[in-house]
């Protein structure tokens, strides 16, 4: 078996480090959404990034929801960035004890 090669930190710390990088390189990669239809009007929507939110632009619907609908994402209350720098740790097989050293995240945070 062929060992996976995982990036350095070096590599990606600007991916972990800052939550519109990480945004932007999420919806590069497709794991959360950049463009789509209102699911009500069938109208564009607009994404107001500081919000984290798409807003549809139809002025008579205006319906609101999350950029990370439907992803991995949608549920976690944690910002972006530092879920992934949580997923590289435990990639590079980190004790639990380390990683809630780095990023002062409780265990259960880390855990679930």
């Amino acid at each position: 078996k062929k060992k996976m090669s995982i990036p350095t930190l070096i590599k990606l710390n600007h991916i972990f480090f800052n939550e519109n990088v990480c945004i932007s390189y999420l919806q590069e990669k497709g794991a959360i959404y950049s463009e789509q239809l209102c699911e009500t009007c069938n109208s564009a929507i607009k994404l107001l990034k500081k919000q984290k939110k798409f807003r549809c632009i139809n002025k008579n619907c205006l319906k609101q929801k999350s950029m990370f609908y439907g992803s991995f994402f949608y549920q976690i209350r944690i910002p972006c960035c530092q879920v992934m720098f949580i997923g590289y740790l435990w990639l590079c097989e980190t004790s639990s004890k380390v990683i809630k050293t780095l990023t002062g995240h409780s265990q259960e945070t880390i855990t679930t």
